[in-house]
């Protein structure tokens, strides 16, 4: 703790006030040592330090954290990142630049595939009928030209593997087995329906399929009368994804962004940098390094942050988290707010 100044050693006012609490400093003014008391009355102000920062310095430090005033020059920005750009991430490729090039030269040669999946066949372990032939303890290797130069495949033992696997008929229920047969019925050829069959040309096929949808449901036409509307019309065919676009309410976006456009702010700032003990930090005070985390101090009685002063704040420490200090009659709670994505069924 404390400064340099003038060849002479400083403390700030929460320091000196945290050490004569802690009964190592003695502050005489005018040749009368200063009570607690006085300490509080003369150190803490609104152009120096608050009552609230310093009870939140004050149980930082009890904790065993290093506190320092924030200093706005000492933070690293961080670049922000162009439009359309994406970090590059190295990875090791299975296959080496001559295998790519003999692969790509050989598919543009034929203009086909390099290897003929037809002449590959799969192993049936399966199979009932395979357990009673003669080599049905192991699998014979694979061809030789399937495999990597270094790699050698010998005969598969799956004799364990199939004293392992169930076999047992599986039983369902009358209703179970009409539901199945229901779900099969869905999935057989459309051309055995036996009403699109009678359809002669495709004007009549589309018929078929607008009325089948309109008995089901369809979209409801009163919907649309309104001057307020639903937000697609299901008759649109668009992908999944700009349909979810489409329809969503809340829409996604990050601290730091449009944080440059915004107006200063005059009643939130960062207090204080907060590092850790020096159980599990290497602290220094000529090379502080990154901090653990930044605090803003606030009340229980005052406003609470809204999203641009959460933008403004977090543009000042981007590469810190950013924790709020609560103080409410000497309690303190901490809060923090945290970047988080929605789930998504569909992806690009």
């Amino acid at each position: 703790m404390g400064f340099s100044a003038n060849g002479k050693q400083c403390l700030l006012p929460e320091e000196a006030l945290f050490l004569m609490e802690c009964g190592n400093v003695q502050v005489f003014y005018q040749g009368l040592p200063f009570s607690i008391q006085d300490g509080y009355e003369k150190f803490l102000s609104v152009n120096s330090i608050s009552f609230n920062q310093y009870l939140v310095y004050g149980h930082l430090k009890r904790l065993g954290y290093v506190v320092l005033r924030f200093n706005p020059s000492h933070q690293t920005e961080m670049p922000e990142e162009e439009p359309g750009c994406k970090q590059e991430v190295k990875h090791k490729e299975w296959w080496s630049p001559a295998d790519v090039s003999t692969i790509t030269e050989s598919s543009s040669t034929t203009g086909s595939c390099p290897w003929d999946f037809s002449s590959i066949h799969f192993p049936d372990v399966g199979s009932v009928l395979r357990f009673h032939s003669k080599d049905a303890a192991s699998l014979t290797p694979p061809d030789p030209s399937l495999l990597p130069g270094a790699v050698t495949v010998g005969p598969c033992d799956i004799a364990l593997w199939r004293r392992r696997v169930n076999l047992k008929e599986i039983r369902m229920s009358h209703s179970d087995q009409r539901k199945e047969d229901e779900k099969y019925r869905r999935k057989q050829d459309i051309n055995k329906d036996p009403e699109v069959r009678r359809c002669r040309t495709w004007s009549e096929y589309r018929q078929l399929m607008t009325k089948r949808r309109s008995d089901v449901g369809g979209r409801p036409a009163h919907l649309w009368d309104r001057e307020v509307k639903p937000l697609h019309d299901p008759a649109q065919a668009i992908p999944h994804e700009e349909l979810l676009e489409k329809i969503s309410i809340i829409k996604s976006t990050n601290l730091l962004e449009g944080a440059s456009r915004l107006q200063p702010l005059d009643d939130w700032r960062i207090s204080f940098s907060v590092f850790q003990p020096d159980s599990v930090s290497s602290f220094k005070k000529s090379s502080p390094g990154r901090p653990y985390v930044r605090m803003v101090v606030c009340s229980f009685d005052g406003p609470v942050p809204d999203l641009s002063a959460l933008k403004q704040l977090s543009s000042q420490s981007p590469e810190v988290p950013l924790v709020f200090a609560a103080v409410d009659h000497g309690d303190i709670s901490f809060y923090t707010f945290k970047d988080f994505h929605l789930p998504r069924d569909v992806f690009p």
